[in-house]
């Protein structure tokens, strides 16, 4: 029998690549939606801005959103309707941080979100670098 989905709210972006899930936290200001914006123009799908509706079924844990899907704010610029995804696993929890402290290459790159283990990828603010870094993190298979 499987346990029961459990239901949390976050205050957190996230987005749709080729059908993987990324979740952006990150505190107030970090770059979130900075970083989804430069995730959009590649070529992934809003999935929620500012807060997620993560469910967890199973061992899966689904990203959606809490209130009107579609709307992205660009901070200073206002407030967007752009293409949206109503749910998505999720495959990539990306963590904004100001300055990220610790070792090179970490023994474990995940975290625990809802009671289920996710892939995590800390980075130092929204370098123009991020997006590839996300992309290829929620692709590819860690070697080390």
């Amino acid at each position: 029998m499987n346990p029961p989905a459990a239901t949390l709210r976050l205050h957190a972006s996230a987005a749709a690549w080729c059908g993987r899930g990324i979740l952006v936290r990150g505190a107030s200001g970090a770059g979130k939606s900075a970083l989804v914006a430069g995730l959009l123009a590649a070529g992934a799908y809003l999935v929620a801005d500012d807060l997620v509706r993560l469910d967890r079924r199973g061992g899966t844990l689904y990203a959606g959103p809490i209130a009107e899907t579609g709307l992205i704010e660009l901070r200073h610029n206002g407030i967007f309707r752009i293409a949206t995804m109503i749910e998505v696993p999720v495959s990539l929890c990306v963590e904004l941080a100001a300055e990220i402290a610790g070792e090179r290459l970490p023994a474990s790159a995940t975290v625990t979100i809802g009671g289920v283990e996710v892939p995590r990828l800390r980075l130092a603010g929204t370098a123009a670098a991020a997006v590839a870094q996300i992309l290829i993190t929620v692709v590819a298979r860690r070697a080390h």
